[in-house]
């Protein structure tokens, strides 16, 4: 596509959700979306891939040499870093996820517990890194509007009180949920 219509204006934002729709796979919506958001965030993304893209052919910015004006935009998103700190406890083969709920991008998908700050909090983290076993070094993840620097504490032994919306599930279990591509790729690191 080589749509010159800001996707932040209220007719952009109507028009790109009336393409998304016709795009949109029926039968599996979340793989589809899954798989839209990694190819943004691999290929098509700021700093594009054209060479190693299999749409290349078919890309008409490409071919018009607009790629560094699309997409368009009426106003500058500002980019805020946000810091995530994912306990991922095991006991037994089993760990703990919780459903995000909260209005954003990772809606309804699962996570490991996890502390969020907007800012840098070693204070806060002191208790944790008491408990754990180890812990990843940061993870950078880029969105749109975020950037996330992740961190992963792997704790032996669940908390003595377990919040209601957090779930115990077996470890192999864990593919059966949706999770967001960071920890997804993070797990594809490492043997829980």
């Amino acid at each position: 596509f080589n749509i010159d219509l800001a996707i932040d204006s209220s007719k952009g934002i109507k028009y790109f959700q009336l393409l998304a729709n016709e795009l949109l796979d029926k039968d599996t919506p979340g793989n589809h979306n899954q798989a839209i958001m990694e190819f943004g965030s691999t290929i098509c993304s700021p700093k594009p891939k054209c060479t190693e893209c299999v749409l290349s052919h078919r890309c008409e910015a490409l071919q018009n040499n607009t790629i560094q004006q699309r997409p368009v935009k009426a106003k500058k998103t500002k980019v805020r870093d946000q810091f995530f700190h994912f306990m991922i406890y095991t006991v037994d083969g089993e760990t703990i996820i919780q459903k995000r709920t909260q209005k954003g991008i990772w809606q309804n998908m699962y996570q490991f517990p996890a502390l969020i700050f907007d800012h840098k909090n070693e204070s806060e983290l002191k208790a944790i890194r008491k408990r754990q076993r180890s812990e990843s070094n940061e993870i950078i993840h880029v969105l749109s509007h975020q950037k996330i620097h992740a961190i992963f504490h792997h704790i032996d032994g669940f908390p003595a009180n377990i919040p209601n919306d957090w779930i115990t599930i077996p470890i192999g279990d864990l593919q059966n949920y949706p999770i967001p591509r960071l920890i997804d790729r993070y797990l594809e690191l490492i043997d829980l």
